[in-house]
């Protein structure tokens, strides 16, 4: 239903089913993410909303503007219009706990999406601040500073980031 007035209000939203997938049959899946302005799944969930709709990815990635599967320590690819953008992951100092990596992933995209950045910058920036994440334990544990935030992003990916 929220999907749904989302659409007719014209407000951008995400699709984002984590753990609850597989509460929904066929139908609702495909109602929760058509027109949505990404759609997020890890590598598992993908596979799990594929085989309870029995789409393709090609099929998923029609359903939505942004299909963003994230794969853990292998990175994630970022599906928009017709083109795939594999995004690295960035390093831990250390690792912890993976809990509330997708959740910072997540804000990540975000950020991107509000800003317009480009595809492989949103995704690096999602990337880094899942990273915090797992470096400590629990999900709300973490914190960085701009300035530590775009160092950090400088020394794993090699550029700049330009973002406020």
């Amino acid at each position: 239903r929220h999907a749904e007035e989302f659409r007719q209000a014209e407000v951008p939203f995400i699709f984002d089913p984590g753990q609850g997938l597989p509460l929904f049959n066929k139908e609702e899946l495909i109602g929760m993410i058509s027109g949505s302005k990404a759609a997020m799944f890890n590598d598992y969930e993908l596979h799990l909303f594929m085989d309870k709709t029995g789409m393709s990815e090609k099929e998923v990635e029609k359903l939505t503007e942004y299909l963003i599967v994230t794969f853990g320590s292998k990175g994630s690819v970022i599906h928009h219009q017709g083109k795939e953008y594999k995004i690295p992951t960035a390093k831990p100092q250390s690792i912890s706990d993976p809990t509330g990596a997708g959740d910072a992933y997540r804000a990540g995209i975000i950020k991107g999406l509000l800003n317009e950045m480009p595809i492989d910058k949103m995704g690096k920036i999602a990337a880094l601040a899942s990273v915090y994440t797992v470096e400590k334990y629990g999900t709300q544990t973490h914190s960085y500073s701009l300035k530590e935030f775009k160092q950090r992003y400088q020394e794993n990916f090699g550029e700049e980031l330009e973002i406020n």
